[in-house]
């Protein structure tokens, strides 16, 4: 897929079809986790898969109804304690990191048909305890994943975007 096709076509799946992801797609996904930028390449991230059904059952458990009945998940976390952190304003970019993981593995699972939803809402002590995650590592994200339901559709604000003369200011 061009790489406008695919951000143009990405949305935030909220229904799934029951089947889970084949190992070579999660594979293609975490591939483009590993090679995404991280702050003088440090690449403090951990990524946990859930690919068993028990599992998801468990992170259906932790996170409520924000799981859509996903067959599959991928937690992103990152150890703080790795990261760059600025000597101008001492920020620990264990977070950016994270993210920029998180939004490459997105747009790499659209590439090959496989829809995400990008989850925020969510305690990460009850996610922590679930899956046995070290103290070290910060939880931050969390994408659901799976094949899109043949019935999804995008929610009704994903088509609605500010004009960029709201957002972009030319120096």
């Amino acid at each position: 897929m061009d790489f406008a096709d695919v951000i143009r076509k990405r949305y935030s799946v909220r229904k799934y079809k029951d089947t889970p992801l084949t190992p070579s797609q999660i594979d293609s996904i975490l591939m483009a986790g590993n090679i995404a930028p991280t702050a003088k390449d440090i690449q403090p991230q951990r990524i946990y898969v859930i690919e068993s059904k028990g599992a998801m059952e468990k992170l259906a458990e932790a996170i409520g109804r924000m799981a859509y009945d996903a067959p599959n998940a991928f937690i992103i976390c990152a150890d703080e304690s790795e990261a760059f952190v600025s000597p101008f304003d001492g920020r620990n970019f264990a977070e950016t990191d994270a993210t920029i993981v998180a939004d490459h593995m997105m747009l790499a699972a659209q590439d090959i048909g496989v829809g995400t939803c990008w989850i925020g809402y969510f305690d990460p002590d009850k996610v922590r305890e679930a899956f046995d995650i070290p103290n070290n590592e910060r939880i931050f994200h969390i994408l659901i994943a799976g094949i899109p339901a043949d019935d999804a559709v995008p929610g009704p604000m994903h088509p609605k975007r500010k004009q960029l003369t709201a957002t972009v200011r030319i120096l």
